[in-house]
């Protein structure tokens, strides 16, 4: 057999491989994407300190690694310090709500009470609720809870070894990045001006997602706290940096944090329709940042319209999960990339030209 028939098997053969090879890696996959997000965005600072102080690739990714590990811990401990103080405020007044609704004392709830008012305007049975809805709901947040408890250990033993790949993979990326994307372009059958152009259009993405991300955190945690002032909830800052924080964390949001304060609302003066208005300003307002705000980055970091980015992280989040937020944005990229590249081959116009 000559060369040319040999050619497609080994392709072939290559593919089947790399998609293996993926598969495998599916338990620490997300952490290496996101090393990767963290290292492409850290390697220009990495750069500049091999400059400037005349050191070798290991010395300076690992410096960089260090001072970056330690300026995370050192805003940690003083977040903490302060949020601390704030947080003795929130637990006495934790419990003046339970008390004032009723929670410790179950068969006089006057949540209930007001739910029930509620359900018979609307010619609703409430023992048919409880039966269909309210104890099922009950139930299933009861199996969640101890599902996570039961796992605890293994989620923990996860995450110890998804952070030791982040760190690991993070350095190497930094330090060999240049040869690794060498080894790409030499590996890819596209021409190096195209696989130069993938990469930078990855870069552009991903960028937009790591500033999106913090932008939209934010806002979100600046709106949150703004309410949690509007509705004289207390300590507004310490719930409004909670909420920025949680706001960073797919899956967990700001919804965390307003949900349950809506409690303290309806126990407060507005009663049950101040705590509904609590949660649509959080609903309409706070939680849309997200949807605002990330893909107009993205959009504008890599030339790509914003609604193509929004159901890009929509169906990625519904695909995969939370890691879908970086990966739905991803293929979308190379979706278009792979349009452009037609066009450019048919001579038309590409997508990712500037309009002017």
């Amino acid at each position: 057999m000559n060369s040319y028939g040999i050619r497609p098997i080994i392709t072939v053969l290559l593919i089947a491989v790399l998609a293996a090879a993926v598969w495998l890696m599916r338990p620490i996959l997300a952490a290496m994407v996101l090393a990767a997000m963290v290292a492409l965005f850290m390697y220009p600072a990495q750069e500049r300190l091999r400059r400037i102080f005349r050191i070798s690739d290991s010395i300076s990714a690992f410096l960089l690694l260090l001072v970056c590990i330690a300026l995370l811990i050192g805003l940690a401990v003083l977040a903490t310090t302060y949020l601390w103080s704030e947080f003795f405020v929130v637990y006495s007044k934790v419990f003046e709500t339970a008390h004032a609704i009723g929670l410790d004392n179950p068969s006089s709830l006057r949540l209930w009470q007001d739910v029930k008012e509620v359900l018979r305007q609307y010619r609703i049975d409430d023992q048919a609720f409880s039966r269909t809805v309210l104890f099922p709901a009950l139930n299933a947040v009861n199996a969640a809870v101890s599902a996570f408890f039961s796992n605890f250990f293994e989620r923990a033993a996860r995450i110890l070894v998804n952070i030791f790949v982040f760190l690991l993979t993070v350095f190497f990326l930094l330090r060999d990045g240049k040869r690794f994307i060498a080894f790409v372009t030499r590996l890819s059958p596209l021409s190096e001006s195209e696989t130069k152009h993938i990469f930078q259009t990855f870069r552009y993405v991903l960028e937009g997602l790591i500033i999106g991300n913090f932008l939209t955190a934010i806002a979100q945690g600046i709106i949150g706290g703004i309410g949690f002032w509007i509705f004289h909830l207390p300590a507004p800052i310490f719930w409004g940096s909670v909420m920025m924080v949680a706001s960073l964390f797919p899956f967990v949001g700001p919804a965390v944090i307003y949900a349950p304060a809506a409690l303290f609302v309806y126990s407060g003066a507005g009663g049950f329709d101040a705590a509904l208005l609590f949660l649509a300003y959080n609903i309409l307002i706070t939680s849309t940042m997200d949807n605002i705000i990330k893909p107009m980055v993205m959009g504008k970091r890599a030339n790509i319209h914003p609604l193509v980015i929004f159901i890009a992280l929509i169906t990625g989040v519904l695909m995969w999960g939370a890691i879908g937020i970086i990966y739905g944005p991803l293929i979308a990229a190379l979706l278009l990339l792979a349009i452009d590249f037609y066009l450019e081959e048919t001579k038309q116009r590409s997508l990712f030209e500037k309009t002017k």
